[in-house]
């Protein structure tokens, strides 16, 4: 009697266990300029000028294992990475499969998925032409443990002497639904990443006496129309800075759409903000009249208000993004070589410096980027 009595309590802490499984996300990765980590931070995963990809300890910059079973690293939780890779039975396209964290080889059980023809992937060392679509890949796993990978591919022909008509471009998009534990591939329609910048609150007024701070793949500035960003769990924020008078940079916070004070972040000074993959830090370019350029970090959600840290000049060629990772600051730098050849190849290096006496802790070296020549009469390639 006393054991089937446990029975049904028994069952009631299984059932409760599962169901506060299935609505916890799994841990997220931190994100870093030039690849992807895993989700304990430790290691960064980044595509070698060889083609393959290399798993590099994000603490001291030494390589831990290289694999030619990817060429361009995903998204990894504790234990796997997801990884495209070469289509051996369709010249130039790709399928996304699995490696072990740990060691870098294929994990045993889990699935290989085509990704679709408009998803192109050169060789290392291969320049784009005109016929090559631009593609982009980025995955996730959200709460139901299923991994979305998405892909996108736009291509527009390029003429010498005039743009494309509308109904000369391609644009496609969606998402492979996989769950490496079962095996199972889906095709979805198109998906947005769980990174999408938060909306301005309701009624938000711009103030005519201010400036706000705005970037896109395209270009960067301030304007009269502000960027959100996520600065942490429901929290978001933009820049605003006075023109005129005191010159003053803020913060502009919000949270559930509740209007939070501004937050005064520096003053007196031209200013070009950098924030931080993780929207929590941000690098500030701060430009005074015949002063030297000076680079400042500030941590937004440090408790006890702002305190600027000063931090050396960022090597020459820097790229944004940047992380902020522990004790580094994460960048790449990059720098146009010749090659011999009507195209232009990049060195592109990942850079990690300690943010707090501002040393290089250490640089790695990451695949090139290759450029195609200018179209004649064309300007410059796409």
């Amino acid at each position: 009697m006393r054991r089937s009595s446990l029975l049904p309590l028994l069952f009631a802490l299984i059932l409760a266990s599962a169901e506060a499984r299935a609505d916890t996300a799994p841990p997220r990765p931190p994100l870093i300029p030039g690849g992807v980590a895993d989700a304990s931070g430790q290691l960064g995963f980044f595509t070698n000028a060889e083609g393959g990809i290399d798993a590099v300890d994000l603490s001291s910059g030494a390589r831990r294992w290289t694999s030619r079973e990817g060429q361009v690293p995903l998204y990894s939780d504790l234990r796997l990475l997801a990884v495209a890779a070469p289509d051996p039975a369709r010249q130039r396209k790709a399928l996304v499969r699995f490696l072990n964290v740990s060691d870098g080889k294929v994990a045993p059980q889990t699935p290989s998925a085509p990704l679709p023809d408009a998803v192109v992937l050169l060789p290392p060392r291969m320049a784009p032409d005109r016929m090559t679509p631009m593609v982009a890949l980025s995955a996730w796993v959200p709460k139901d443990g299923r991994w979305r990978i998405r892909w996108e591919s736009r291509w527009s022909p390029t003429y010498g002497m005039r743009l494309a008509g509308p109904g000369e471009s391609k644009h496609s998009a969606g998402v492979l639904l996989v769950d490496p534990s079962t095996r199972s591939v889906e095709t979805a329609a198109d998906e947005a990443p769980p990174a999408t910048a938060p909306a301005l609150p309701s009624g938000f007024p711009p103030d005519r006496s201010l400036v706000y701070f705005n970037w896109s793949d395209h270009g960067s500035g301030w304007t009269s129309t502000p960027r959100a960003f996520w600065i942490g769990p429901g929290l978001a924020g933009a820049f605003a800075h006075e023109p005129q008078g005191e010159r003053h940079l803020s913060l502009l916070r919000w949270r559930s759409g509740e209007v939070l004070p501004p937050l005064p972040l520096h003053s007196g000074a031209e200013y070009y903000p950098m924030v931080a993959m993780d929207g929590r830090f941000v690098v500030l370019s701060v430009q005074r009249p015949g002063q030297p350029e000076e680079y400042l970090m500030i941590d937004l959600l440090r408790p006890g208000g702002v305190s600027p840290q000063k931090l050396p000049p960022l090597e020459t060629g820097f790229r944004l993004p940047l992380a902020v990772l522990g004790p580094l600051l994460l960048y790449v730098a990059e720098k146009p070589v010749e090659n011999g050849s009507p195209g232009l190849t990049v060195e592109r290096r990942l850079i990690a410096q300690k943010h707090a006496g501002g040393e290089r802790a250490w640089t790695y070296p990451l695949a090139p980027r290759l450029e195609a020549p200018p179209v004649p009469g064309g300007g410059f390639p796409r």
